[in-house]
C-alpha cells in the first residue's frame, strides 16, 4: 500500500502565533467589533445606468475609504445616499 500524504491539516490545529518580528500591516481596512469593515465611500469613480425589471437603475462605482483602489465596487446610487447621506 502506498499512502498518500496531502499537505493539508484542520483548521483546530493552527495556533495564533506572534514573534518579536511580528509587524501589522498600516494599511489594512478598520473593522468593527462585529467583524464587518469599517468604511464609507470616499470617492465616485464612475456612473453608468443599467436595467432592472425593465427600469432604469443608477449605478457609481465607488472607491471606499480605508480600502485599495482594487476593492472599488458598483453600487446603486440609490443605497449610497440612503445609507451615507452626508456622502
Amino acid at each position: 500500500d502506498d499512502a498518500a500524504i496531502h499537505p493539508v491539516f484542520h483548521v483546530s490545529q493552527l495556533k495564533k502565533h506572534l514573534g518579536p518580528l511580528a509587524i501589522p500591516c498600516a494599511d489594512l481596512p478598520l473593522v468593527g467589533p462585529d467583524g464587518r469593515v469599517c468604511t464609507e465611500p470616499s470617492l465616485v469613480l464612475e456612473t453608468r445606468q443599467i436595467p432592472r425589471n425593465n427600469l432604469p437603475v443608477v449605478q457609481w462605482l465607488v472607491q471606499w475609504e480605508n480600502l485599495p483602489p482594487e476593492d472599488a465596487s458598483w453600487e446603486d446610487a440609490d443605497f449610497i445616499k440612503k445609507t451615507f447621506p452626508a456622502f
